[in-house]
């Protein structure tokens, strides 16, 4: 794995852990928001999520 693609890596980890739920916006069982990492970075949810790996991509 060379710099770049580690550098893209990290992007893509950091973005997923910046858009974990870590608790409910509010009492009410319909409201599927919930406040995450990004709302304290960008004071909205991050939307973006990144590709899913597939046993067919290389990582070496």
């Amino acid at each position: 794995m060379n710099f770049e693609e580690l550098t893209t890596l990290m992007a893509q980890i950091e973005a997923v852990l910046n858009s974990r739920p870590l608790s409910p916006l509010s009492s009410d069982p319909n409201d599927l928001n919930s406040l995450t990492p990004g709302h304290f970075l960008t004071n909205c949810a991050i939307s973006s999520f990144p590709e899913p790996y597939t046993a067919s991509d290389s990582l070496s």
